[in-house]
């Protein structure tokens, strides 16, 4: 399945500075993909969604392609991608056409598919570690190949080690609330984790050496609704905000996270930005509207794919904001 549609360029301001994004849309029913991830072996990225426990590639031409359908993937939240192996988070939260009483807020799965041949290498099952609601959100992958995963609904971090054995990492106070809150993690190559919280908009700093260790990162300003977290290249810290804020921030440290500072927010029209991918010098966010799916409301045709060039970021203030619609515009059904 494939389907068609218009890019277009936007310059735009963005805090301080003006910035340029590129906004790839892509007319799919019913999709709602929460995460993307970058597959360097085929030049594609990859999507989940929340709807239709459905994995799919995606490309700047506006093309969407099914890879994988299959009961037991539920919803797909975080994605991460290692070699030709797609590591999938699988949940329910009572939104997929595959749900039901008996696994909504129960499943918590880490999923392995090969994309070599699209099919399900592995299974584990992560709801059995704690007693709680469940709803695994993201993942980190470190260096050695274990897997660090956050539950939204339960205070807790799994760690999946590279020979598939699963436990977990940390349970802390800091993480308890009232329905949905850790969200967002990444993983720094000094050693340690930082997760979001997206009740309070806080965010953490786990050492992995100890992860008793829990710390606060100091940084000035709401962040409320704090969602998907991804480092680029060079260190700087990419933080979605949905639940109305709908902002993206570009944050820095100089002190190994103990405090930190933003450089830039981005809020040119996004609906619900959710997980960022950052490839060279720029940052792929994935914009679907998780709003209505979470209040019951509406079905979304479409979903977004915004773009961020860091090396075009700095323009001139009095440039004023304009639109321009590169190429025609196309749009085919299936």
């Amino acid at each position: 399945m494939k389907n068609f549609l218009f890019i277009c360029l936007v310059v735009c301001f963005a805090g301080n500075a003006q910035s340029q994004n590129l906004v790839i849309n892509y007319f799919v029913s019913d999709i709602y993909p929460q995460s993307i991830a970058y597959y360097p072996a085929k030049k594609q990225f990859i999507v989940g969604s929340m709807k239709k426990g459905q994995i799919a590639a995606v490309n700047e031409k506006g093309e969407y392609t099914v890879l994988l359908n299959d009961s037991s993937l539920v919803a797909t939240s975080g994605l991460k991608i290692k070699g030709n192996n797609l590591y999938v988070l699988s949940g329910d939260l009572g939104y997929s056409s595959y749900s039901s009483e008996k696994s909504k807020y129960n499943i918590a799965r880490l999923v392995k598919i090969d994309l070599l041949s699209n099919k399900i290498t592995s299974v584990i099952n992560l709801d059995t570690l704690f007693k709680g609601p469940h709803f695994v959100n993201d993942l980190a992958l470190d260096d050695a190949g274990n897997i660090y995963i956050t539950d939204s609904y339960s205070p807790v971090i799994y760690k999946v080690d590279a020979q598939g054995q699963a436990s977990v990492l940390v349970s802390s106070d800091y993480f308890k609330s009232d329905g949905r809150n850790l969200n967002g993690i990444v993983y720094h190559k000094h050693g340690y984790l930082l997760v979001a919280l997206s009740k309070s908009g806080q965010l953490y700093k786990i050492d992995l050496k100890d992860s008793v260790k829990i710390s606060e990162v100091e940084i000035q300003g709401n962040f409320k609704g704090v969602n998907g977290l991804q480092f680029t290249s060079n260190n700087l810290l990419v933080m979605s905000q949905a639940q109305g804020y709908n902002k993206v921030h570009i944050i820095n440290s100089n002190n190994s996270w103990k405090n930190a500072k933003v450089l830039r927010t981005d809020n040119y029209k996004y609906i619900h930005p959710n997980t960022a991918e950052t490839v060279g010098n720029k940052i792929y966010i994935v914009d679907s509207n998780l709003d209505d799916l979470n209040s019951g409301s509406g079905k979304s045709d479409s979903f977004s794919v915004r773009v961020i060039d860091l090396q075009k970021r700095f323009a001139s203030k009095k440039r004023k904001t304009k639109e321009v619609t590169v190429g025609p515009i196309q749009r085919k059904k299936n």
